[in-house]
């Protein structure tokens, strides 16, 4: 759209098929005519001072980016997510031979669907704990998402690089294995699967599947890029669940064989009292060992919470 520095009017010149489209206007219904009559202030339009949205050009003289903004139509209070449009905005100023702003181009992008994707894409890393990342192993640069972050439990203005991210490896040793994957994943062109404990910021201990793939120009690799996602809690119930394994296959299976051969062993021996009395001891013993080990089952479920969490 080009409209005329005339303030406060600010009349508009005129517009493309595509600006008039995003608004279901025509050529007739905006040219010669103020901007802010054709497009008035608005609860629905967010953040920003709707009055001075051309001031700021003629005043700075530079070009003004207004940045990503809501903008609901129809601008009724009932309405869905059809109605809801979310624009770039930039104004630029064309000047004349005396370096006067002659007239401002208002441009709109529409960024509705990037918009809406990466706001599912932030809610699906808050709520699976995972993030993305991208590596550039020869400049030395890391760059990642907003869930990464929480999955370090780090601020948002945190900015990583080669250096503070040390902090996070559980052992020194785990930077220079994580880096041998990552370029031999660069060499071989292959997807790079691994893990990786770290240590968040507020010394928490996560266990990280990390996967990723080199991105290639030719024989050029520019970067690996990939997600990280949290995996302790599976982890930790792998564990657990190795720990019952042990207890069933090395330590549960001893005393139930021997409380099965004593009781065939006293169901046949009837001899006297006192060897009897000697078999149901053992008995005794194995049937207690094997109360140890359930109780220590018991509280291993406990531990990780139990079925009904």
């Amino acid at each position: 759209m080009i409209v005329l520095p005339n303030s406060p009017e600010f009349t508009i010149v005129d517009a493309n098929e595509t600006y008039l489209g995003l608004f279901g206007l025509g050529g007739e219904d905006i040219i010669s005519k103020s901007f802010f009559s054709v497009f008035p202030s608005s609860d629905f339009i967010d953040e920003i001072n709707w009055e001075d949205l051309f001031d700021e050009v003629i005043r700075e003289r530079r070009i003004i980016s207004k940045g990503i903004k809501t903008w609901v139509d129809p601008q009724e209070k009932r309405t869905s997510i059809e109605n809801v449009k979310y624009f770039e905005i930039k104004h630029f100023p064309v000047f004349d031979k005396n370096g006067e702003v002659m007239v401002i181009v208002r441009s709109l992008v529409d960024v509705t669907d990037y918009v809406i994707d990466r706001r599912l894409l932030t809610e699906a890393q808050s709520d699976v704990r995972f993030g993305n990342w991208w590596i550039n192993i020869e400049k030395r640069t890391i760059k990642w998402s907003s869930g990464m972050n929480d999955l370090f439990e780090v601020d948002r203005d945190f900015i990583p690089d080669f250096e503070n991210v040390k902090q996070f490896y559980v052992e020194a040793e785990d930077e220079s294995i994580f880096l041998e994957e990552v370029i031999r994943a660069i060499k071989g062109h292959r997807i790079l699967k691994t893990f990786l404990s770290v240590r968040t910021k507020s010394g928490k201990l996560r266990r990280l599947k990390i996967i990723g793939k080199p991105d290639h120009i030719g024989e050029a690799c520019i970067g690996i890029h990939g997600t990280a996602i949290d995996i302790t809690k599976q982890h930790e119930d792998q564990n657990i669940l190795k720990d019952i394994l042990f207890c069933h296959n090395h330590e549960l299976r001893a005393p139930l064989a021997r409380i099965i051969g004593l009781a065939e062993h006293l169901k046949r021996d009837v001899r006297t009292e006192a060897r009897s009395g000697f078999l149901i001891g053992a008995l005794l013993d194995s049937a207690n060992e094997m109360d140890r080990v359930i109780r220590q089952i018991v509280n291993r479920e406990q531990y990780k919470g139990g079925p009904d969490e």
